[in-house]
């Protein structure tokens, strides 16, 4: 094997060790876009919630007020 030979499949050999970790790291970063995904849906529940509860207790205050009166 000549001294270009090996230069070249030393390159590709390091490439390919680069690829491997570009893998590892995109599979990384799916799984953390999933965990973020997840964390805005359950924020957006969340907010939902608070503002059906928000509207209950002006519901409940406008229902007091009249009594008051």
């Amino acid at each position: 094997m000549t001294d270009k030979n090996k230069s070249l499949n030393n390159k590709i050999t390091d490439l390919q060790g680069n690829l491997k970790k570009k893998d590892e790291e995109l599979k990384l970063i799916r799984r953390e876009m999933k965990s973020v995904d997840l964390l805005k849906t359950d924020i957006n529940k969340l907010n939902y919630e608070r503002e059906t509860v928000r509207s209950q207790v002006e519901n409940l205050l406008r229902e007091l007020e009249s009594v008051e009166l």
